[in-house]
């Protein structure tokens, strides 16, 4: 009996350590939306990360075709870092959305040179730089209006503000 009550009181001990260690990763990964924010209050009006976008469509990209009832969007965007110490860019950091649904980047973005256009490279981005780059997402076919969200991860809440 001794003996299940020592191992008992130690798997207590267990426990309460991850119990303490779930609360702290819900408290740190928890409250943060990093979608883009448009100056909401909590947010240093003076950083923000300036930014364009706009798409064109195409039924195949390089080799790639676009999937049945599909079509490849091809979406151009700006950035440039106003204030941040530093912004990580890469196109897995970027959605589509269209008609609510978030379509993630394709693969066939990295076939994009082949083309010409120029993929959106990953960098980090120091303050007062920019870069631009092409992103191509699949999106189904017969739709054009679509919206750029930033989703990547980052203990930041950055301040997106669109140029035009």
């Amino acid at each position: 009996m001794g003996f299940l009550k020592g191992i008992l009181g130690g798997m207590g001990f267990v426990v309460g350590i991850l119990v303490v260690f779930v609360i702290v990763l819900a408290l740190i990964f928890g409250g943060s939306d990093n979608s883009k924010s448009s100056g909401s209050s909590g947010v240093d009006s003076s950083k923000y990360i300036l930014w364009d976008y706009s798409g064109t469509l195409y039924d195949k990209i390089s080799y790639s075709e676009a999937r049945t009832r599909r079509t490849f969007m091809v979406v151009k965007l700006d950035l440039k870092n106003h204030g941040y110490d530093e912004f990580s860019v890469s196109p897995a950091d970027y959605s589509a959305v269209v008609d609510g649904i978030e379509y993630d980047y394709s693969s066939a973005t990295y076939s994009l040179g082949n083309m010409g256009l120029t993929p959106l490279e990953s960098v980090k981005l120091r303050d007062g730089t920019e870069t631009s780059g092409y992103i191509a997402f699949e999106i189904p076919k017969g739709k054009t209006s679509f919206e750029i969200e930033y989703t990547g991860f980052s203990w930041d809440d950055y301040n997106f503000v669109r140029k035009s």
